[in-house]
């Protein structure tokens, strides 16, 4: 398949709320490109009861990069398993906040069990991120047999035939970490570039159409800082060109 990116450009800024006296950025990307892996995620909200734990979607993404590098087969069911590795990391670290947590109320009671059941490798995580153990994430995967984008929440992955630019899968309301996996993966056709973002991007569409013309990472991050001065959310974006 000849349709891996010529050039790939990720950005984030955090939207500038303090959290703990400290600027903290929930979202994530990821640009892997000996693995043909580029994702966005972001850390649920409290509209999504967040704000309990301070892990965001680190764990969850760090566990589907892994499991997309070490899996063989087809792109989709290498994605596709990725994220179900995800889906139960998320879930089992929010099973064990809730255990340790012994039903006892309020932030600090919630932040003292999250602590507990930190893995020892967000020990060095810098500031707190209070997210629960939900998140978002799109990732696009690329392999000899396929280009595949997968999503679950509230990230989106667009794409552009070099006319106009379309939502690539559709939308959903399952999020990383709740319920059952229920991830969407689509195998798609070579586009002319692919934009992943969060939604402090999509939720402009103005950002979108400027993505699709950027030209250099400098293009991308100038774009992703506008958006999340002028939002009220982080704001990530990784763009592809074919």
């Amino acid at each position: 398949m000849k349709a891996r990116p010529l050039s790939v450009w990720a950005a984030s800024a955090p939207s500038g709320i303090r959290r703990d006296n400290e600027v903290v950025n929930d979202d994530r990307s990821i640009v892997d490109d000996a693995h043909g892996l580029w994702l966005v995620g972001d850390a649920s909200g409290p509209e999504y009861g967040g704000y309990h734990a301070p892990f965001g979607a680190g764990p969850g993404i760090a566990t589907l990069v892994a499991t997309f590098a070490s899996a063989e087969g087809a792109t989709i069911d290498r994605l596709g398993a990725a994220f179900r590795s995800a889906h139960t990391v998320m879930k089992g670290l929010g099973e064990q906040h809730e255990h340790a947590r012994k039903g006892q109320p309020g932030l600090p009671a919630a932040l003292a069990a999250a602590d507990a059941v930190r893995p020892a490798v967000w020990d060095s995580w810098r500031g707190r991120s209070f997210a629960h153990f939900t998140a978002s994430v799109t990732a696009c995967a690329f392999g000899d047999d396929a280009l595949v984008i997968a999503q679950i929440g509230t990230c989106r992955a667009y794409g552009s035939d070099g006319s106009s630019a379309r939502l690539l899968v559709p939308e959903a309301v399952a999020m990383l970490g709740v319920g059952d996996d229920q991830a969407t993966l689509v195998a798609v056709e070579p586009q002319v570039a692919i934009v992943l973002c969060t939604d402090g991007i999509h939720k402009e569409r103005a950002n979108l159409r400027d993505l699709f013309e950027a030209r250099s990472r400098e293009d991308v991050q100038r774009l992703v800082d506008r958006a999340a001065s002028e939002g009220h959310d982080d704001a990530t974006a990784v763009v592809l060109r074919f």
